[in-house]
């Protein structure tokens, strides 16, 4: 069952702080910090991690529901990695003598041993079958350990083979790279918190005595979504979908669960980068899956709260003969997002009338804190000083049509100044849904007035050509 505690307790320090699987298995014994904060009164439960992606060493605390999760698997790792760190702790100090528990010290230099004796020098658990003298002339001839003296079925377990031959052996399966398990952080194996001797977590071979290995990310990922000779830790324990199909996870997912989980919570960009162990901000937009329904639940419930939006959607009257949660759901129906923010229009109604111009539409919002838009917006605000720009410039060289492209650029650029001042503004909290105001969609009417008109425009310029099949409508037609 060992197997299982170990897969199920690397589960449970992945779902504690985003972390690779890889840096999980380099954990050290001594990762365990505990820290006094005398702001909240609590005292915080940490875990010191060495990030393989060009973040710097850091202590990656966890959230206090998950405290006594990771700090019990800690200290299940500590219990299945001890006989193994005691095998590492031993070669460091004799690397050129195999490892033997004390019953067994008396056989160290025998001249010739027996093969009951070689299984019990390699072998810490007993032989399926209980023979040891079978098992241990099997290892010898797949290792290629010749006997010294030829077989006898009258004295099978007469001593054959040269104990120096067996060390030999042995020492040649320890890592390449021992003492050191993690060279660049300078771990050695006898501080692996992830250490275990070879075949230890397998039901099937027998565990050496002398020999230890750090499991890889492929044994992690076998025991989680199994493979045609390995059953998974949840096909073990009879779970599947709810389909009734196999149950398969990814390592790296807990990684992105994590990371949608603090996007979800309103935790900065800057917070998530450290927490994650990462370099650059920007990576954060790869880890967040936050969906559609979700920003939905989010602006519903910001909605009418003048401490989580600012705008149109601050102003709604708080008075109301339904519940909140009920006039929410009347109120907005869908959202979608857009590269600046979300749309809120109801498409199974109408489609869209601007056209994708969403910043002068009153069913578009924001969300404070989402880096990726704001960065958009404000690349956005930049393009548009350089479009007002141009359009002035058509205007001055009296180019037909310019004067409605300054118009809409000045309304456009007014509305991203605004909304830049509610991003910059610091009495304005995280996560604050940001709505415009006093903007008054055209109805379907202006819309056909406006396009007249400027057939009309056109017209004349154009020296009277004027499509015949298309009605003039003026203000006494209304």
């Amino acid at each position: 069952m060992e197997h299982l505690l170990f897969t199920s307790s690397i589960c449970a320090l992945l779902a504690s702080a985003p972390s690779r699987i890889n840096e999980a298995l380099s954990v050290s014994t001594q990762c365990e910090v505990e820290e006094f904060d005398s702001k909240t009164n609590q005292r915080l439960y940490g875990l010191r991690w060495s990030p393989s992606k060009g973040g710097k060493a850091q202590v990656k605390w966890v959230v206090q529901s998950m405290v006594s999760v990771a700090r019990d698997a800690v200290s299940k790792l500590m219990a299945i990695s001890a006989p193994a760190r005691e095998v590492a702790s031993w070669y460091e100090q004799h690397p050129h003598a195999i490892y033997l528990p004390m019953e067994l010290e008396a056989l160290r230099g025998q001249p010739l041993i027996t093969p009951a004796q070689v299984s019990a020098i390699v072998f810490a658990t007993p032989p399926p079958n209980g023979n040891h003298t079978k098992r241990g002339a099997e290892w010898c001839r797949k290792q290629g350990v010749a006997a010294q003296v030829p077989y006898n079925p009258r004295k099978k377990n007469a001593p054959r083979f040269h104990f120096s031959d067996i060390e030999r052996v042995i020492l040649t399966m320890l890592p390449a790279n021992f003492p050191l398990a993690d060279r660049k952080n300078s771990l050695k194996y006898s501080n692996a918190l992830c250490l275990t001797r070879l075949n230890e977590l397998n039901d099937v071979w027998g565990t050496y005595r002398g020999v230890v290995v750090l499991p890889d990310t492929s044994y992690i990922q076998a025991r989680l979504s199994g493979t045609r000779t390995v059953l998974s830790i949840f096909d073990r324990f009879g779970y599947v979908e709810q389909d009734g199909s196999r149950i398969k996870i990814t390592t790296h997912q807990f990684r992105h669960y994590l990371n949608t989980v603090a996007q979800m919570g309103g935790l900065s960009q800057l917070d998530i980068a450290k927490w994650s162990g990462r370099a650059k901000v920007g990576q954060n937009r790869s880890y967040d899956h936050q969906s559609d329904r979700d920003v939905l639940a989010l602006v519903r419930s910001a909605l009418g709260d003048l401490e989580k939006s600012a705008g149109h959607v601050a102003s709604i009257p708080p008075s109301s003969l339904i519940a909140r949660d009920q006039f929410a759901a009347l109120k907005i129906m869908s959202a979608h997002t857009t590269d600046l923010g979300y749309c809120l229009h109801d498409f199974s109604m109408l489609p869209c009338q601007l056209h994708r111009d969403c910043l002068n539409c009153d069913e578009h919002v924001c969300i404070k804190g989402d880096g990726a838009r704001e960065r958009a917006i404000r690349q956005h605000r930049q393009e548009t000083q350089a479009l007002l720009a141009q359009a002035l410039k058509a205007l001055g060289e009296e180019e037909f049509g310019a004067n409605r492209w300054v118009e809409h650029q000045t309304l456009t650029l007014k509305r991203l100044d605004e909304l830049c001042a509610i991003l910059d503004d610091p009495s304005v909290g995280l996560n604050a849904v940001i709505q415009p105001c006093g903007i008054v969609p055209a109805s379907k009417l202006e819309q056909i007035l406006v396009h007249h008109r400027v057939l009309n425009e056109h017209g004349e310029i154009g020296q009277g050509i004027v499509d015949p099949n298309v009605p003039r409508i003026g203000a006494e037609d209304l």
